[in-house]
């Protein structure tokens, strides 16, 4: 992802781009061969999406995330990839606090 703001947490690089506010907020999921094979991407994949259905429902319209697996990502767990995006929504609702404030 070339344009918006990336967040790097140990088992993912994180990164968000805010489209328009009529759009429902959308998650993407890259998990690279270099995490491990077919059945292996597919479980974390899957732990991805459980741990950010959530998190993303609560997030305002308007917000793209992509969550990109890194090497070494096939031993989290949903509780990790849940308070890994979790950090991750703080820093952004910090951040667009911080941008509202000083536009």
């Amino acid at each position: 992802m070339r344009r918006g703001r990336r967040f790097v947490v140990p088992i993912a690089v994180l990164s968000v781009l805010t489209s328009t506010a009529d759009s429902p907020s959308r998650v993407g999921v890259i998990v690279s061969k270099k995490v491990g094979n077919s059945v292996v991407r597919h479980a974390v994949a899957r732990k991805i999406r459980h741990a950010g259905w959530d998190l993303v429902r609560s997030f305002p319209h308007g917000i793209d995330l992509v969550v990109r697996a890194q090497p070494g990502a096939e031993t989290a767990t949903v509780a990790d990839w849940s308070q890994s995006l979790l950090k991750y929504a703080e820093k952004t609702q910090t951040s667009s606090r911080s941008e509202s404030v000083t536009s």
